[in-house]
């Protein structure tokens, strides 16, 4: 796939001085422009470079942590399959990032109670552990 940042970046420009944006809700599902971005990082498709993200964590109305989803379900434990709108889609728990609200296009739907609590416990799971022994021993 080649890249076209030159088109990414005027379309991101037109993002940053949106006024309206929608309000959002943790379980909620946007299509979002994710962009156009380096190497293995998750890119947005079509002309508004965009891909459904889950709204996984609200920290004020502006600012939320992301996560992109795709119709591919790889059977990893990078992918967490849920059900959105009786379609099978997967979180990609290794793309989670910040987000603008001001990246937003339409509502998709939200995800089910049990799907975001899986996607929670399956994101602590890949949270290195601590190693707390370790700690002054410097």
């Amino acid at each position: 796939m080649e890249k076209d940042f030159e088109k990414w970046s005027v379309k991101k420009s037109g993002l940053d001085v949106r006024l309206r944006f929608p309000s959002i809700k943790e379980r909620d599902v946007f299509w979002c422009s994710i962009g156009v971005n380096i190497g293995d990082e998750e890119n947005g498709k079509s002309d508004t470079f965009s891909r459904p993200v889950l709204v996984f964590k609200k920290f004020n109305r502006n600012l939320f942590l992301g996560i992109p989803l795709t119709s591919q379900n790889k059977d990893n434990k990078y992918y967490i399959k849920v059900q959105l709108k009786s379609v099978t889609r997967s979180v990609m728990i290794s793309h989670i990032r910040l987000y603008d609200s001001r990246r937003l296009g339409p509502r998709i739907g939200k995800l089910d109670k049990i799907g975001y609590n899986d996607v929670i416990k399956n994101i602590v799971n890949f949270i290195p552990k601590p190693l707390v022994e370790t700690w002054g021993s410097d």
